[in-house]
């Protein structure tokens, strides 16, 4: 036992059960409430908002907007901006460690995270996407949306619209992504952007989620996202509900707690989930060192829902930084290394959108 008294999870594929994967359904009959909570319906414009230039070189715009909500709580956003005559994709995306942590510029405000300036750089690759490609970035703090505590999870800008525990953090996480796709809705320079959200582990349920529920959202990239992401439950391997909802219960309704050591039992797998993606696009990406989030499981997954995207993906798992496999409005690859988010699975996610 590990964990405080957690099993150690399975990580040998020779014991992986043989199971059968519920049947795919039409998006709008899909149900995940009993793991993620009951959606997150209410979408409301910030009672004000201000924006401020940090930063102009001649080739980008780094902008700040202030969300208020209900006159409370408030969210920062920041945006870098290609300087060109029509921006035509936005890339959305929470952050783990504030504004500052993704750049060295100085006028970026330090957030409430006692990390560096630009430690989390490697994990933001502005000259590459936004520079090189002309793609716009936008980010805010997810502690913001809902703050990564048990005690404290009702206290961000979602817990004004949400009522624990019907709604976990995973679905506020995704309610705020939401809001940063009205930020782009709002400006007339990104109103008509293709939109990709993308989220990195824990961020990439959320952007899972968040695609499943707006359909103003073009692309999905999950990223390293294992369990109650994009991989599938019903292989028993990795991360399993067993330690995902003992140690973070706040991420999830109180009833995911009902589907421990019941995963055969659920009414849905992660296939299901990015099925609701068929009507736009998804790019699942993972890591060929995090045994933990699976990457066969998130393979796998991706395969069983291909044909919700009338395609049928009949491959052997990609070799690692191999390109990727699938088509054009689904695809995966699987990227040298551990767990975590490169410029390698950014950049590609951006050029896939």
């Amino acid at each position: 036992m590990s964990h405080a008294g957690l099993p150690p999870p399975q990580q040998d594929e020779s014991l992986v059960p043989q199971f059968k994967l519920p049947a795919l359904q039409s998006d709008d009959k899909l149900d995940v409430s009993c793991l993620y909570g009951e959606p997150l319906v209410e979408l409301p414009d910030p009672t004000s908002s201000k924006r401020s230039v940090l930063h102009e070189t001649d080739t980008m715009s780094v902008e700040l907007c202030t969300l208020v909500f209900a006159e409370q709580r408030s969210v920062d956003v920041l945006l870098w901006l290609p300087k060109v005559e029509t921006i035509s994709v936005v890339l959305v995306g929470l952050n783990f460690d504030g504004l500052h942590a993704t750049t060295e510029l100085e006028s970026v405000p330090i957030g409430k995270n006692a990390v560096k300036r630009g430690q989390k750089m490697s994990r933001w690759p502005i000259q590459e996407i936004v520079d090189d490609r002309k793609i716009a970035m936008i980010t805010s703090f997810y502690f913001d949306f809902c703050p990564d505590d048990v005690s404290n999870a009702g206290n961000g800008a979602a817990g004004l619209f949400a009522h624990s525990p019907r709604f976990g953090a995973i679905e506020q996480w995704s309610w705020g992504l939401r809001q940063l796709v009205s930020v782009c809705k709002r400006d007339r320079r990104l109103c008509d952007a293709k939109v990709g959200v993308f989220g990195h582990s824990r961020l990439g349920k959320a952007a899972l989620v968040a695609g499943a529920r707006d359909e103003r959202i073009d692309a999905v990239l999950s990223n390293n996202s294992g369990c109650c992401g994009a991989a599938l439950h019903r292989r028993l391997f990795g991360e399993r509900l067993i330690h995902i909802v003992t140690r973070f219960p706040h991420w999830f309704a109180e009833t995911a707690s009902e589907w421990i050591d019941r995963e055969n039992d659920l009414p849905f797998d992660q296939h299901n989930l990015l099925a609701c993606m068929r009507n736009r696009a998804l790019y699942v990406s993972s890591a060929s060192l995090d045994l933990w989030a699976d990457p066969r499981g998130e393979f796998e997954s991706f395969k069983a829902a291909s044909s919700a995207f009338d395609l049928i993906v009949d491959v052997e798992m990609p070799e690692p930084n191999a390109a990727a496999v699938g088509g054009d409005r689904l695809a995966f690859h699987l990227r040298q290394g551990p767990h975590d988010v490169t410029a390698f699975d950014l950049t590609r996610f951006a050029d896939f959108v």
